[in-house]
């Protein structure tokens, strides 16, 4: 299995790369000063126009993608302009022609061109591009032309194989991979999203990826970009993430999800795995160590305890004997006695902390508050609980209750035995965005924290725990600053999202 994940890692690398590489060498063709590159639909008007255009006709990108190529061409030339765009209509190569345009203000100029057919994936052809030379004031060799001819059909070539090598294995990865622009709007949409979230390809390009996503979500999903776009600062970029997905059926379900920027494009690459089996496996797995840890707690408290507990019964009874007989041995009955009831005692402890659940009849912020208190008690450390949702059931699953109870009080042994802490404070609320989260805050020494495979074994388990139940784990701590250990439980409150598919 292991080696099957670094297999598919490996290849949807090679495509990042083969797309990058790809976007660099067009980019440096397009940054090009000293030639003009056009590209035009089949209609003439125009989609790209570099700074080797903006130099010899005078009109910025922004201008220039507002016109026709017509408009750069003199009246006495506008049959033979038709005539170029229905030979690129029907796939004929237009090279080393020499022409009249007009340049800005309606100056004449003298252009050496060559035009080659652009085609879509479907091999359909959807426009061209037009590579010019001014050589108005200085005579231009045809030599010259016909060998920057050949360098643009060979690089074309590369970058159209590159791109073919691509395309494959963006159909063939076994992840959803989706390509969208900077207004959110789906640009690639590979069979593997197909088959997980149910859209077709054409169904979903041209839509909003925000439909792949439930409440609230989806509302927040533009506000996002356009964040990014205004600050430069993501918290998902580059990180793997586990959220909630929306098929075309209307059913949610948790999926890992990478999200990227692909450079100077304005576009962004998510990819996206159901996790729908491996988080049943998981739950299956939590929640029969729930029940056998349910087991041993009962066996203890009703089996063990009560046999213990008749023991210390008749000690007090012989001690009271022995006590009336004054015998010596009286202090080794009451000793005995005493130790009794302190094993009593320990063995109702590990009950309840084999089972916390059971041993109390709330739910959840029950569990924290009496969690809160123990610690308390037992530390002498101000550790106070707050439950600001208004809602003393906000997670009715057990598991997933227990799950979040044993992230707490790994969160908390890490600030008493770690961070020095004074104070710690467990709350549960409601942010402003109407997302559920429970925080552990406390005041010690904090720590420089990096999410990588440094973390301890702590970290480590809690991470694990959330992502059993589709919660969301992020730490926040800085050297003296103190830590806070934030979960959100979005999907825990979404009644079809949580631990099944």
């Amino acid at each position: 299995m292991a080696s099957t994940t670094n297999h598919e890692e490996g290849e949807l690398k090679s495509y990042s790369q083969d797309r990058s590489v790809y976007q660099r060498q067009f980019a440096a063709l397009l940054n090009d000063n000293f030639y003009a590159i056009i590209e035009i639909d089949l209609n003439g008007q125009i989609a790209t126009w570099n700074r080797g255009a903006q130099r010899i006709y005078g009109y910025s990108a922004s201008q220039a993608l507002s016109m026709n190529i017509r408009d750069f061409i003199p009246k006495e030339r506008q049959v033979e302009a038709q005539e170029l765009l229905d030979n690129i209509a029907r796939g004929k190569t237009v090279r080393l022609l020499e022409s009249d345009r007009l340049a800005r203000g309606g100056r004449s100029i003298r252009v050496w061109l060559s035009i080659n057919p652009v085609y879509d994936d479907n091999n359909a052809i959807i426009g061209a591009i037009a590579i010019e030379r001014d050589f108005t004031a200085s005579q231009q060799t045809r030599e010259e032309i016909r060998q920057l001819n050949e360098e643009l059909v060979k690089r074309t070539d590369e970058l159209n194989k590159r791109q073919e090598r691509s395309r494959i294995i963006l159909e063939t990865a076994p992840d959803a991979i989706i390509i969208i622009d900077d207004g959110g709007v789906v640009r690639e949409f590979n069979q593997a999203a197909v088959d997980t979230f149910g859209y077709s390809a054409k169904e979903a390009i041209g839509c909003n990826v925000s439909m792949l996503m439930p409440s609230p979500f989806q509302e927040h999903h533009n506000g996002y970009i356009a964040n990014y776009r205004k600050t430069g600062k993501s918290r998902v970029f580059c990180q793997r993430r586990v959220v909630v997905g929306l098929r075309k059926n209307g059913t949610k379900f948790p999926m890992a999800l990478t999200v990227s920027e692909i450079d100077q494009m304005g576009l962004f690459v998510g990819i996206a795995r159901d996790i729908s089996a491996r988080r049943q496996l998981q739950s299956d797995l939590a929640k029969a160590r729930n029940s056998e840890q349910e087991r041993i707690g009962r066996e203890i408290h009703d089996g063990l305890g009560q046999r213990l507990t008749g023991l210390s019964m008749m000690a007090a009874s012989l001690r009271l004997k022995l006590a009336e007989s004054y015998s010596p041995h009286t202090e080794i009955a009451k000793e005995i006695s005493e130790q009794l009831n302190l094993a009593i005692d320990e063995a109702r402890r590990i009950a309840h902390g084999l089972s916390p659940l059971q041993q109390i009849n709330g739910g959840l912020a029950d569990m924290l508050a009496l969690l809160a208190a123990d610690t308390r008690k037992a530390t002498g450390i101000a550790v106070c609980f707050e439950n600001l949702t208004g809602q003393p059931g906000l997670v009715e699953d057990r598991t997933a209750a227990m799950q979040l109870y044993r992230i707490t009080q790994e969160a908390i042994n890490n600030a008493i035995k770690h961070a020095n802490a004074n104070t710690i404070s467990i709350k549960l609320l409601i942010d402003n965005d109407g997302e559920a989260q429970l925080l552990v805050v406390d005041d010690g020494c904090g720590f420089e924290y990096h999410h990588d495979d440094k973390e301890g074994i702590g970290l480590r388990v809690m991470r694990y725990r959330a992502d059993v139940i589709g919660c969301e784990l992020t730490i926040e701590s800085s050297p003296g600053e103190g830590t806070c250990i934030r979960n959100k439980l979005g999907s825990l409150l979404l009644p079809d999202a949580g631990l099944t598919e």
